[in-house]
């Protein structure tokens, strides 16, 4: 894996701490890689996530902002299905596997801007503020390897 970017390089390095330290003192580690997770709690205060970003905006009568590319997409997984899964790891005995946790589904910024309108049902449209530069960043869990395990 080569990252290209300064948070996937930082995310990577501590998951080769952790699987280096649990071999070094055999130890059973499981990484799981959590996409982008939501549910009730998801309001903004501790962490600015795109929905609620977009939930303030349409709260106070102003469009959603896509500042970029509203061809860039993410994999939302609900908080209730990352708690499954924390839950059936625990129960099961695994040693430094490393697991993506999503829905695999890709949701484009553009639909999550359309669906926030839709369920306030008020009269907006998207505003979309700078230029795509080039290749839109697109996020999404490969489910595989949870599936199978």
């Amino acid at each position: 894996m080569k990252p290209v970017s300064l948070y996937a390089a930082s995310k990577l390095s501590g998951e080769v701490l952790c699987t280096t330290y649990a071999r070094a003192n055999n130890l059973s580690t499981v990484i799981l890689r959590l996409f982008n997770v939501y549910g009730p709690s998801a309001d903004g205060k501790e962490r600015n996530t795109v929905e609620a970003i977009f939930l303030h905006r349409v709260a106070q009568e102003l469009p959603p902002m896509i500042k970029g590319d509203p061809d860039e997409g993410r994999d939302f997984v609900h908080i209730q299905d990352v708690i499954r899964v924390i839950q059936c790891v625990l129960n099961v005995n695994l040693k430094g596997e490393i697991i993506n946790i999503g829905s695999g589904k890709m949701t484009l910024l553009l639909e999550i801007a359309r669906l926030v309108i839709n369920l306030s049902g008020k009269s907006l449209d998207a505003v979309i503020e700078g230029q795509p530069s080039g290749e839109p960043m697109c996020l999404q869990a490969d489910m595989r390897k949870v599936l199978r395990l």
